[in-house]
């Protein structure tokens, strides 16, 4: 009968596996690499809008910031949203030229280096470059 049939389509068979290739463990692995990026990559861009709201007396001070100066911290917030909202509008370009998988490795650099230059920045224009940067990775989550 027809069940019979799609049941018989649909089986994998003795010999075959899921997971049983070579190509289908590099499959696994991109596939992991793509599920972790997404994660991290959500929790990075909650944590990078919070961060600075709680930390506004912390890093006035570190920074050397008169209490007049505390302005510079919802700014900072702004470009990262703002940033974020260029790397959306330009994801689909960077997928065309890099394909998926080269944008999630390029996303990744453009995340992880600017967020580690972030905890030595000297100055309010290396943070604002460095949150631009974050801003623009985390759109293209």
């Amino acid at each position: 009968s027809d069940i019979t049939k799609m049941k018989s389509n649909d089986s994998l068979g003795d010999d075959q596996s899921l997971l049983g290739g070579e190509k289908d463990v590099k499959t696994k692995k991109i596939l992991i690499f793509v599920v972790l990026s997404a994660t991290l990559g959500s929790f990075q861009y909650g944590y990078e809008l919070v961060v600075l709201g709680n930390l506004t007396d912390t890093l006035a001070y570190t920074i050397g910031w008169d209490k007049d100066e505390t302005w510079r911290i919802p700014v900072l917030n702004g470009l990262y949203l703002t940033a974020a909202g260029i790397g959306a509008a330009s994801g689909g370009f960077w997928i065309k030229k890099f394909s998926i998988r080269g944008t999630m490795l390029i996303y990744n650099l453009v995340f992880t280096l600017p967020g580690t230059a972030l905890l030595l920045v000297p100055n309010y224009a290396s943070m604002a470059i460095g949150r631009f940067l974050t801003g623009v990775a985390g759109g293209l989550i």
